[in-house]
């Protein structure tokens, strides 16, 4: 009985980049790129700027990071690679994008937005399947460092039930 097979013999493709052709991003935002196979080895340049290409401990995702905020204007991206069995990275499209003056305002998080409000009485536990938290600007990546429902404070009326 096989319990798990590996297929060798296809050339690496890139799943997902975090940028697309035409995108304006700040001139400090880092560039992500996750591939369909193991990588060995990428190579990630930007136009006009210097970085540095870091591959995860797993091989499937990389990060370019720029060394000094991109220079504003116009850059194309380009991406090579060798995955673990030595084979080139499919080719892939180069795309262009705009840097813009590098983000210097921390993200925060839109209260009106977010659901349940801040504040909120009369909240049914077990009717809540979602927690909505909605930030002032578009996030790479954000994560919630800790939440436990028991440690959750409900309001129903004018009682706080801890």
């Amino acid at each position: 009985m096989v319990s798990s097979m590996e297929i060798h013999g296809f050339s690496p493709r890139i799943r997902t980049v975090s940028i697309e052709e035409g995108a304006k991003i700040a001139g400090n935002m880092p560039i992500t790129v996750n591939f369909s196979k193991e990588m060995k080895a990428v190579d990630i340049e930007v136009s006009g700027a210097t970085g540095t290409t870091t591959l995860d401990p797993e091989g499937w995702k990389a990060t370019w990071t720029p060394s000094t905020a991109i220079p504003e204007g116009t850059h194309i991206l380009t991406i090579t690679g060798t995955d673990t069995e030595d084979q080139e990275l499919e080719e892939f499209e180069p795309i262009s994008f705009t840097a813009l003056p590098p983000d210097t305002t921390p993200p925060d998080i839109d209260a009106a937005a977010c659901e349940p409000k801040n504040g909120e009485i009369d909240i049914d536990p077990q009717k809540l399947t979602t927690i909505k938290i909605v930030f002032t600007e578009e996030m790479s990546e954000a994560k919630v460092d800790s939440f436990e429902p028991e440690d959750a404070k409900w309001m129903f009326g004018s009682h706080m039930i801890i």
